[in-house]
């Protein structure tokens, strides 16, 4: 029953409204409260705390690193690649890289809200190459 929760909460957050619901689907006589899910969940974090650690260190050792909203930022010191998010560029010491498929989307963005642009409708190139920024 653990394992069953922790996916649950962890890949498909549901609102309390439908669990019941999904018990039924589930063939699950009779849900957790909040408490011990809670419970459940805490549990198995508190397992991780070393493996979540030794990920940490792997990205901010890295020379290269595609990033997201990841709290390791500030200690890397590498090239990250990321999607343009204006705050990423607060970070000194760092070459920054743009993802090549987020420059795509943003190029089919400008084409959709200035279709009188012609730039953009050119094919970029097959192989997009990051560069220093």
């Amino acid at each position: 029953m653990v394992e069953a929760v922790l996916k649950l909460v962890s890949y498909c957050p549901l609102g309390k409204q439908r669990c019941p619901t999904l018990a039924d689907m589930l063939r699950i006589t009779s849900l957790p409260s909040t408490g011990t899910i809670h419970s459940m969940v805490m549990g198995c974090a508190g397992k991780l705390i070393e493996t979540v650690e030794n990920i940490r260190q792997a990205i901010i050792s890295s020379a290269l690193n595609h990033f997201d909203e990841t709290g390791v930022f500030p200690y890397f010191s590498g090239i990250a690649v990321h999607d343009c998010w204006k705050p990423y560029w607060r970070y000194g010491g760092i070459r920054h890289a743009v993802c090549c498929a987020h420059l795509l989307r943003e190029l089919a963005g400008v084409m959709e809200s200035h279709p009188d642009q012609t730039w953009p409708k050119e094919k970029p190139p097959a192989n997009m190459e990051s560069t220093h920024l």
